[in-house]
């Protein structure tokens, strides 16, 4: 069965992050962590750290702007977030911030291969917007698994030669527009959002490739619509 994925927002209180936790936990078999997203002070190891004395780090999907880090303080990172039993972790650069000076993406990669043998697995994000030459470059380099932004009917071809054809695991992001948020899309989001309808006939038409792991589900502003939806997904093609 196809996972189901769920992000999680940016919280202003562990009250709410509690709440958002035990939604989407109740609704998700895993909850993607982003670090910092749009900027928003919101430290995605940290967060990981407590949800995982909740639900389990296994569950756990942390980001980490590797771009933010020291060499030696990314490999305490990663030897961290392994040791409290979280086994996937992506490696991003994000939304500039002002001090990017740590290793790249592609070069943390390198970096924490080694921890692999504690289980824990790396993966890039790719743009499914790209040129197929382009995404086939980050392919070269290895990663674990992939999450592909821009899920599109008119992109969906590249979805299946990335994880049918080239055999990775791979989490297409859908991303959620409903009447609460649509108003954070119209003024700083440029990842393409779906109504509820479209977003299900493409998460069912991406589940059904080979190697497409799972479904990352994103609603940023209204989680209740996610939970939601991620349970009408999984009836319907789960």
């Amino acid at each position: 069965m196809t996972k189901l994925v769920a992000e999680l927002e940016p919280a202003r209180s562990l009250k709410e992050l509690e709440k958002a936790i035990e939604d989407l936990a109740g609704s998700a078999d895993l909850i993607d962590v982003p670090d910092q997203p749009l900027g928003r002070r919101f430290h995605a190891a940290t967060i990981a750290s407590y949800a995982a004395s909740l639900i389990g780090g296994w569950r756990l999907v942390p980001h980490i702007r590797t771009v933010d880090y020291a060499p030696h303080a990314l490999k305490a990172l990663a030897k961290t977030l392994a040791l409290i039993g979280v086994s996937m972790v992506v490696l991003l650069r994000g939304d500039p911030l002002g001090w990017e000076r740590g290793p790249s993406p592609e070069e943390a990669l390198a970096l924490l291969r080694g921890y692999r043998e504690r289980g824990l697995r790396l993966g890039f994000i790719v743009s499914l917007r790209k040129p197929v030459e382009v995404i086939e470059e980050r392919l070269q380099l290895e990663p674990d698994f992939l999450l592909a932004l821009n899920l599109t009917w008119d992109t969906m071809e590249r979805l299946r030669y990335v994880a049918g054809e080239r055999g990775y695991e791979v989490y297409p992001y859908i991303v959620l527009l409903t009447e609460r948020n649509k108003r954070i899309f119209e003024s700083s989001v440029t990842t393409r959002a779906h109504g509820e309808r479209e977003a299900l006939n493409l998460a069912c038409a991406a589940a059904g490739i080979p190697g497409v792991a799972g479904i990352l589900v994103s609603s940023p502003g209204d989680r209740e619509a996610m939970t939601r939806f991620l349970g009408v997904l999984r009836g319907e093609c789960g």
